[in-house]
């Protein structure tokens, strides 16, 4: 998806001015992102099934390192395919050479999807209440 390269190319490229490996950054906030659509994926799941689901619950001992245990291949596989395979460089050069309409145009993409990907998962959370009646 071309919204989601451009968004990554933004990130990294706020995110490389002054920085001396990016990398770490770009990742968390896309994860941040992509994480947010995931309950909001989920939470929509458990209300049209009437599931309901516990996400990450935080117990003593070991259940403490589920959130790790998923952060980490995560981290890898972006490391992976963005370093090894170069589709960093590929994104990079997609976009270094875009006009000022074109970035405006791709800007408001980006601010959008930031922006519905918060809302849907605010307005997901709020109709979940409202059917679990708390």
């Amino acid at each position: 998806m071309r919204i989601l390269r451009y968004y990554y190319f933004r990130i990294y490229t706020y995110y490389s001015k002054g920085d001396p490996d990016p990398f770490l950054k770009t990742f968390v906030v896309i994860f941040a992102g992509a994480f947010f659509n995931f309950l909001t994926l989920a939470s929509a799941i458990s209300i049209i099934r009437k599931v309901k689901f516990t996400f990450f619950t935080v117990e003593k001992g070991i259940g403490r390192l589920w959130p790790l245990l998923l952060l980490l291949p995560l981290f890898g596989l972006f490391i992976y395919y963005f370093k090894k395979l170069r589709y960093h460089d590929k994104i990079i050069q997609e976009f270094r050479v875009e006009t000022s309409k074109q970035k405006f145009k791709s800007s408001f993409f980006v601010i959008l999807y930031f922006v519905i990907t918060i809302i849907l998962f605010v307005f997901s959370l709020w109709i979940r209440q409202e059917a679990n009646g708390y």
